[in-house]
């Protein structure tokens, strides 16, 4: 669970003290991991139309280059067609599905999109609602 606390809000020239809180749940969304330093990721039956009430996270992780660092990843996405603002893939830094947001598509944004992470871990959640459905993503990663 992912929880944000945000304080000390000002409402009609009032301060307010205490703290408003929201969530996201991800419990009983199921998560692929891979660790391969370079590889291949599509959104279920791609080229054709991914099924509907679909969640899925994806998190890479880039094994240690042999030098006691390990390489940053970078994401070139090929191909995105999602119902806009009903179905999206969203991008995070690290390894934890609440992390820091990189970027988020939905809709038919201009291909190719390069995300470039700043550690050696990049996580993905993909959603799809209950109705419209396209051919979702085609994208692949290496380490830079």
């Amino acid at each position: 669970m992912y929880i944000s606390f945000v304080g000390g809000t000002l409402i009609n020239n009032l301060i307010n003290y205490g703290f408003n809180a929201t969530y996201t749940s991800y419990a009983g969304i199921t998560q692929n991991y891979f660790s391969n330093s370079t590889g291949l990721l599509n959104s279920p039956n791609y080229p054709f139309n991914y099924p509907n009430n679909y969640d899925r996270i994806y998190t890479i992780i880039t094994p240690n280059n042999g030098t006691n660092q390990f390489p940053r990843l970078q994401l070139r996405i090929t191909d995105f067609v999602t119902e806009n603002n009903y179905d999206y893939l969203r991008i995070v830094d690290g390894s934890w599905i609440g992390g820091e947001l990189i970027a988020s598509y939905t809709g038919n944004p201009t291909t190719p999109i390069v995300v470039n992470s700043s550690s050696n871990a990049i996580s993905l959640y993909f959603h799809s609602d209950e109705a419209v459905n396209y051919r979702g993503f085609s994208l692949f990663w290496l380490t830079i």
